[in-house]
């Protein structure tokens, strides 16, 4: 899951308004603009209260908060085969939610758990 911004001009320019006055970044942010440029932004990060591009980095989080959403029902489905499987396949199913519990995991810091 991607969650930084690393390219300015992925950014939809339909979604942050005033933000985009002939140029491609916010325009609360102005005095930003090396910044933006030599390092990527990530998603998680604070924005003026005032700035459109809030949006965007809204449908951002949201879609990743999806995924993470997915991967614990995952796991649930998971747990529910754990309890009638044996031997290797018991294995294999607990390999798998070790691997959905470390990329929930990783999300931690942002709230995951909650999600």
């Amino acid at each position: 899951m991607k969650d930084y911004c690393d390219d300015i001009k992925e950014i939809p320019t339909h979604l942050c308004g005033k933000c985009y006055r002939g140029k491609n970044i916010c325009f609360l942010c102005e005095d930003k603009i090396r910044e933006y440029l030599e390092n990527p932004f990530y998603i998680w990060d604070e924005l003026p209260v005032d700035c459109n591009f809030s949006g965007w980095i809204f449908l951002l989080r949201e879609k990743i908060k999806q995924k993470i959403r997915r991967k614990k029902e995952k796991i649930l489905s998971l747990r529910l085969k754990l309890l009638c499987a044996e031997g290797m396949k018991q294995k294999r199913l607990q390999k798998e939610i070790e691997k959905y519990q470390r990329e929930i995991d990783f999300y931690n810091p942002q709230g995951a758990q909650k999600w």
